[in-house]
């Protein structure tokens, strides 16, 4: 049967319209993915400190007088671990502490003085405006002068106190430089040295570690590197090699807490950091782990902009319909 000119023709059209559209869809780009996974990240503690002393007057030696906790105590900022030997500082001290107090006495009595001396004045100032022979001119500067000198010593008085309040608070301070404080909350989990033992003041003593927030650390591809912000909530999941463990089936939440400005020319790669709070203590420094990036919660968390007053709210646009969210792996090369 032979075909119309005019069908022909048409499925011509059709096959050349067909053909134009793949060409073209070939060289669309592809939406970038929402979630963007990193493998082989590092777990490691957010506060990790060494405990030590310090001396306020340069490099010395000294004995741990006392320790105070053992290792797996849980302490907080501010609590005093151990102390090294400070029986001569305490002695000092006292010894600060009265000549303060004394020095504080001396100014009452100095004050009276000048009181009473300022009260002669006004005497002699009386007399003189009743009868002024029975006053001289001499007495009168005489008594000037005492009140003076009265004066000076209450201000020389007050500056020898300031100066004696100064050294009991270096002295003060030189003490607590032998008490060894925690600086943040934690666990002890290392004691370097027994009590006894005679250690320079730049050799720590103790090891306190804050269990409760993890930073976790992973290397991004440089094509994400102005994607990835500040702020991103990230999940986090362990991955603990030769076995299948309940933990690697617990999953973490945690935001991205820094992105570096720099790319490592070698492999092109980012360095990221995420903090992660460590629910139940089940995590541990020095696992890996799988850092998923979820890009779109980011977007939905950004605060809408606040109407003006006195005009009319925008429509509501057309509910679109929802769309699978696509996931990137990323597994750099460190």
């Amino acid at each position: 049967m032979r075909t119309p000119r005019s069908t022909w023709i048409a499925c011509l059209i059709l096959s050349l319209f067909a053909t134009t559209t793949a060409v073209l869809g070939a060289d669309d780009p592809q939406p970038e993915s929402e979630v963007v996974v990193l493998r082989k990240c590092a777990i490691t503690y957010d506060r990790a400190t060494f405990v030590g002393a310090f001396s306020l007057h340069g490099t010395t030696a000294n004995p741990i007088q006392e320790i105070l906790v053992k290792i797996g105590d849980h302490v907080k900022a501010g609590q005093v671990l151990g102390r090294m030997f400070n029986k001569d500082q305490v002695a000092e001290l006292e010894a600060r502490v009265a000549g303060f107090a004394e020095s504080k006495v001396k100014v009452l009595q100095n004050e009276q003085l000048y009181e009473l001396e300022r009260a002669k004045m006004e005497r002699l100032a009386r007399i003189n405006a009743r009868q002024s022979l029975l006053v001289s001119a001499q007495d009168v500067q005489i008594q000037q002068i005492a009140v003076k000198v009265a004066q000076y010593e209450v201000a020389a008085s007050v500056q020898k106190s300031n100066f004696y309040k100064a050294e009991v608070k270096l002295t003060e301070a030189t003490l607590g430089a032998r008490s060894l404080i925690s600086p943040h909350d934690g666990v002890v989990v290392e004691i370097f040295a027994p009590v006894g033992e005679v250690i320079m003041n730049s050799k720590p003593v103790f090891r306190v570690v804050n269990t409760d927030q993890l930073r976790v650390t992973a290397f991004l591809d440089a094509r994400d590197v102005w994607r990835v912000k500040k702020g991103h909530p990230v999940r986090i999941t362990p991955e603990v090699s030769g076995g299948d463990l309940p933990i690697e089936r617990e999953v973490f939440p945690g935001e991205i807490t820094f992105v570096d400005s720099e790319i490592d020319p070698q492999n092109q790669t980012c360095r990221v950091i995420a903090l992660v709070a460590n629910r139940g203590s089940m995590l541990r420094a020095g696992l890996e782990c799988q850092m998923e990036i979820n890009l779109q919660d980011a977007v939905q968390q950004k605060p809408a902009p606040a109407k003006a007053v006195g005009t009319a709210a925008p429509a509501r646009p057309a509910a679109e319909p929802a769309s699978t969210t696509k996931v990137t792996e990323r597994s750099p090369n460190r």
